[in-house]
């Protein structure tokens, strides 16, 4: 794993990753683009990485938490599963 400026290359999907939430907004910030989210490795990974909403969400037809999370209801979740 390649270690610069703060990031690693992550091991589960070979993006940039940050290993906290805290860092990866720092340099959402430092970017200024509104358009950026950041959001945890969804291959399994324990990174953060930064990139754009789908358009989808954006367009407020499903929320990030369907969309990135299809396998889990929010009834799981109200039943702490």
């Amino acid at each position: 794993m390649r270690t610069t400026q703060g990031w690693t290359t992550c091991w589960a999907c070979g993006k940039r990753g940050y290993q906290t939430r805290r860092s990866a907004k720092r340099i959402k910030e430092i970017m200024h683009d509104d358009r950026l989210s950041v959001y945890r490795c969804l291959d399994g990974g324990s990174n953060y990485h930064i990139g754009h909403l789908d358009k989808q969400i954006i367009a407020g037809q499903v929320d990030r938490f369907t969309y990135y999370y299809p396998e889990i209801s929010m009834n799981d979740i109200d039943r702490g599963v």
